[in-house]
């Protein structure tokens, strides 16, 4: 088994194994149950979707990836071509508030999937889809707390880029690696 951060640092950088494995401090030491900080990102995938009959690329997938930075659960993900939009934050959390139950049985998975809920705290960073007055009314509507990382500092967002990586990671795996940007 190779070291995942070794694996980072010769893949993408050293930049990128330690904002993927360093130590990320809270800012509170009380983040210790589920829901408390819900962090959200997004990153494009390292594979390029193709039209099934001509074989001719269509565009990189978005993940959009909502994370409970306590139990450093996936709480749930959008996938989209179109660039990251308050549209995807918007999904992104409507599946993350929802049971998953119903959304398993649609895709015939027989595996628990319990994470659901609505959180206190949404951990974002400066993009303008997380700068806006629609998502600070949905959040206050709900009793969410919108908190922004600072400008330039993604080890904040620590949690998150380390489960980008490894989305971007499963992404390729699917691929068998064909297509894939790496």
């Amino acid at each position: 088994m190779l070291d995942p951060k070794l694996v980072t640092s010769k893949r993408f950088g050293a930049k990128a194994a330690r904002q993927a494995f360093a130590p990320v401090h809270a800012s509170s030491a009380s983040l210790l149950l589920p829901l408390d900080v819900v962090q959200i990102d997004h990153t494009p995938a390292d594979v390029i979707v193709v039209d099934e009959h001509d074989r001719q690329p269509i565009g990189r997938p978005w993940l959009t990836l909502a994370l409970d930075v306590a139990s450093r659960a996936v709480l749930g993900f959008y996938v989209s071509l179109d660039a990251p939009s308050l549209a995807s934050v918007a999904m992104v959390l409507t599946h993350a508030v929802l049971p998953k139950e119903h959304w398993l049985a649609d895709r015939e998975l027989e595996v628990p999937w319990p994470m659901a809920g609505i959180p206190d705290v949404l951990h974002l960073d400066n993009a303008p889809e997380f700068d806006s007055e629609l998502l600070r009314r949905g959040a206050q509507e709900y009793g969410m707390r919108i908190e922004h990382r600072p400008a330039g500092k993604p080890h904040f967002g620590g949690h998150m880029v380390s489960y980008d990586w490894f989305g971007v990671t499963v992404f390729a795996c699917l691929t068998f690696t064909i297509g894939t940007m790496y």
